[in-house]
């Protein structure tokens, strides 16, 4: 027989107050980790949630909408330090660090230091 799921409506109010009222909790961001302390379970049985209930889904995506939200303007404006906020949102919400670098140049052939040692030898 399975347990009983701590995802209870009290659970769900919980939650949407947490990210609410993050900072009431003394964090800077609303986290999952956070989320998980306070309803006292683990991070997994969050993500287990996520996966199991469309609503907590729901929350769950509120949770990183707030997240996303926080970082880009706090580190816009200063108040968190912007090369943190850059990890965090690249990290949780797939923002990439790229730059395109275009060269007038063909690669013909490529050639591994292995081959280079071997020829001379």
């Amino acid at each position: 027989m399975a347990r009983p799921t701590k995802l209870t409506a009290e659970a769900q109010e919980a939650a949407i107050d947490y990210i609410h009222n993050y900072e009431q909790y003394d964090h800077a961001i609303p986290t999952v980790g956070g989320l998980a302390e306070r309803l006292g379970v683990a991070r997994k049985t969050i993500r287990n949630w996520k996966k199991k209930n469309k609503v907590f889904a729901s929350t769950y995506e509120r949770l990183l909408n707030e997240q996303e939200r926080v970082l880009l303007n706090k580190g816009i404006t200063g108040e968190y330090n912007a090369a943190i906020c850059k990890l965090i949102l690249c990290a949780n919400h797939g923002y990439a660090d790229k730059q395109k670098v275009f060269t007038p140049f063909r690669v013909t052939k490529i050639v591994y230091f292995d081959e280079i040692k071997e020829q001379s030898t």
